[in-house]
């Protein structure tokens, strides 16, 4: 019995090394160096060794902050490809994870393998494990938490889940894994280990709790202002939940259809995936436009469903040959969009970006326009140092943020403008969208279409990188609106 057990656990060591390594080399090979606004930002935060503004993500910065510092800066890597590496080391990790929490809830080496596998296809993992945001190190908090509360390491699994809402506070949206596991076990709740739990917990977040409770509920990221500044727009809600789902798992989604063969023998793990996603129903409904990143959360549920489909598939002997076609197909719709391997991954885009600023906007009488995202990253690749926020760097000054109303913008009198547009339509738009259909997206989209009508402008190409910058004139004395 002895002997049994060691070899399964040197198997599953081997599995979970495999697919460690595997999932690593998958998404090194498709890291993207483009940073957008926030990353930039918390960026700037790490390098400033700034934890009093948006602490929301302290610990995030955190981490970046030492890697940074202590190992990436003296090896002269900059920012913002250590906090992509970081992620594609935490997307293993998380990969990792996944094996070993399916395993942990069905008893099932074959589905956690997978849901593993399932994990590393999906465009929200992909996207998340290969760019320089904040989700994927969350994710692995999150997970490890709940791994481990399973494996009854209550002081662990507080201690992880302290650290997941130090990374990111909508963590606590898939906190009702825990009371749910404890009241589905079938016998007698255990009131002192999940004290225990919350206990450990706290510990990890009380402090910061303490000194940044104004912060974190009305700061400029608050969970109240957000709460009151997003309206529900149910038809744009009803939209981009279809476009974010369909684009991030496709045709992997029919998996599902066979595994609601199998609810009633996994009926615990459907009450534990119910009681992770329905809380977060509320954030996507709140950030309608946002990429429903923050449902990396319920990935791992929804991978462990799609794998329990595939097994059904595997399980029958005149249903194995469908198996493979949603992987196939869901593989070549990313392949033949260009979303794996396409070589497009930014490695020059902080060059790009200061190439630009010295160019044509640091010290000359020059606006920029363009939308936040990178006017955020124009004055952090722009600047010479980093020595304050990017909204306070000279550069960002003479950014002109079009896709905000509310914003002081500098004046387009008596200056030349240029124009930086970021909208491209994504791999996915380009491969299924019609020339109509796309041209239909890009009058809607582009800021160099909408600032031409709305700011009177003619815009001339100048050059074309990640971005398209265009010089502009105005063609008549239009007022910005």
């Amino acid at each position: 019995m002895g002997a049994d057990l060691m070899g399964a656990r040197l198997s599953l060591r081997s599995t979970a090394a495999v697919l460690g390594v595997t999932s690593l080399l998958w998404f090194a090979l498709n890291v993207d160096f483009l940073m957008r606004g926030d990353a930039t930002t918390y960026a700037n935060y790490a390098l400033l060794g700034k934890f009093d503004d948006i602490t929301l993500h302290n610990g995030y910065y955190f981490v970046v902050y030492a890697l940074q510092h202590w190992l990436a800066g003296p090896l002269g890597v900059p920012v913002h490809e250590t906090m992509a590496w970081l992620n594609v080391l935490c997307g293993a990790a998380a990969t990792v994870l996944v094996l070993l929490f399916t395993e942990a809830l069905v008893g099932d080496r074959r589905l956690g393998v997978l849901a593993a596998l399932l994990f590393v296809l999906s465009g929200r993992v992909l996207m998340n494990a290969t760019s320089s945001e904040i989700y994927m190190l969350q994710t692995v908090c999150v997970l490890a938490s709940m791994l481990a509360y399973v494996k009854n390491r209550f002081v662990l699994a507080g201690v992880a889940a302290g650290c997941s809402l130090l990374v990111s506070p909508l963590s606590a949206f898939a906190f009702l894994f825990f009371p749910v596991w404890e009241a589905t076990r079938g016998e007698k709740i255990r009131w002192k280990a999940f004290a225990l739990f919350v206990a450990a917990g706290t510990v990890v977040y009380l402090p910061y709790l303490v000194t940044c409770w104004r912060e974190l509920f009305w700061g400029r990221r608050g969970l109240l202002v957000v709460r009151e500044a997003a309206k529900l727009d149910l038809p744009l809600l009803a939209v981009n939940i279809f476009k974010y789902q369909f684009k991030h798992y496709t045709l992997l989604w029919v998996l599902l259809l066979p595994a609601l063969l199998q609810v009633a023998r996994y009926r615990r793990v459907a009450w534990l995936t119910l009681a992770v996603a329905l809380p977060h129903a509320y954030i996507v409904a709140k950030l309608t436009t946002e990429d429903h990143t923050f449902l990396l959360n319920v990935d791992p549920f929804i991978v462990l469903w799609m794998a329990v489909g595939l097994g059904v598939l595997f399980d029958r002997k005149s249903w194995r040959w469908l198996a493979p076609l949603p992987l196939a197909a869901h593989l070549l719709l990313y392949v033949k969009s260009g979303m794996l391997f396409s070589g497009e991954y930014n490695k020059g885009y902080a060059t790009e970006m200061r190439g630009i600023a010295e160019q044509y906007i640091k010290g000359k009488p020059a606006v920029l326009i363009s939308d936040w995202d990178v006017g955020i990253a124009m004055a952090h690749f722009g600047s010479d140092s980093i020595t304050s926020i990017p909204e306070e760097d000279p550069v960002y000054r003479q950014m002109y943020d079009f896709t905000d109303d509310e914003k002081i913008r500098p004046s387009l009198d008596g200056v030349t403008i240029y124009l930086l547009d970021p909208w491209s339509p994504s791999p996915i738009n380009r491969l299924l969208r019609s020339d109509a259909a796309l041209q239909q997206l890009r009058e809607t989209m582009s800021i160099k279409v909408q600032a031409e009508q709305k700011l009177g402008l003619v815009c001339t190409e100048l050059a074309r990188g990640t971005h398209v910058l265009y010089r502009c004139e105005r063609r008549a004395a239009v007022t910005p609106a």
